[in-house]
């Protein structure tokens, strides 16, 4: 009955979420941002006059894949996987603890066994040594004795009886909401990163800092005044947030999916972007020292 109102409990509150279908609109923007990032269609806005900061952050709303207009802004889907996070969490720990319960239910099944044999073990070999304190004819040897005397008593342990199946309905539902959960965390991980890479498109001083290891060295050296973006420094943030939230739930399927599509997302979308803005600056670079050579 309890695992009935609770399964009724978690699918009412997937169904007022709407996680199935804001997982089925998070995987055609997820299709998107892979096309435009990790497949090298590149930035739609690089082509983009971006001395006008208003106009460049307008391109980057503009340019988000569809994902405000499918899901709404970052931080209300930040919110929502944080609830949800909180509820299979929840569901979980309360999973766990039954489980605990019908392990400790047999577990003192068999000790009772255990302990009831031992007693009437006792019983038998008390009785048979006062037979032969008594004169009886039948004095075996002490270890056929006990031999005896343990084949007498007739028991078999219990048979295990199966009180909470391996996978039962509560496991399903939840499995199915950390699906949903998954999809989601993935899309906001992108759609972070996205955020990131058209950021760093538009000159603005909260997008760059100094290099640490050039400045400590000294301040009026070469290059001790070149600037880095913060793109890794936010797309690591995202994929840290989004991976301990994820293990926070304890649920190992759900924390094997984020894991895995953080590592790979990393390992495509950021890397790829950070290939082409390289190769971008270096042919920046070839063309100011090739059209300025004869001064240097």
């Amino acid at each position: 009955e309890v695992e009935r109102r609770v399964v009724d409990l978690l699918r009412d509150y997937a169904a007022r979420k709407g996680f199935a279908e804001m997982d089925a609109k998070a995987e055609s923007i997820i299709n998107r941002i892979e096309e435009r990032y990790v497949n090298g269609i590149g930035l739609p806005v690089e082509d983009e006059d971006t001395s006008d900061v208003a106009m460049s952050k307008r391109l980057v709303q503009e340019n988000d894949c569809g994902f405000m207009e499918a899901l709404g802004s970052l931080s209300e889907l930040d919110s929502a996987l944080d609830e949800a996070a909180l509820c299979l969490q929840h569901t979980e720990s309360y999973e766990r603890f039954i489980r605990h319960a019908v392990e400790e239910v047999t577990r003192a099944r068999e000790l009772r066994f255990i302990n009831k044999e031992k007693a009437l073990q006792s019983k038998l070999n008390e009785d048979a040594e006062n037979k032969i304190d008594d004169g009886d004819n039948n004095t075996k040897a002490p270890d056929q004795q006990q031999q005896q005397s343990a084949t007498t008593t007739g028991n078999k342990p219990p048979a295990k009886i199966e009180i909470l199946p391996e996978i039962t309905q509560l496991n399903d539902t939840v499995a199915e909401i950390g699906g949903h959960y998954s999809g989601l965390e993935r899309i906001l991980l992108l759609a972070s990163m996205q955020r990131a890479f058209l950021a760093a498109l538009y000159p603005d001083d909260t997008n760059f800092s100094p290099i640490a290891i050039l400045a400590a060295r000294d301040p009026n050296s070469p290059g001790s005044r070149a600037l880095q973006t913060s793109i890794v420094e936010e797309c690591l943030y995202a994929a840290q947030r989004s991976t301990q939230r994820a293990f926070a739930t304890g649920h190992t399927g759900t924390a094997c999916a984020a894991a895995n599509f953080c590592a790979d997302t990393l390992g495509r979308a950021l890397l790829e972007v950070l290939v082409r803005r390289s190769e971008s600056s270096t042919s920046l670079l070839k063309g100011l020292v090739g059209g300025g050579g004869g001064g240097m």
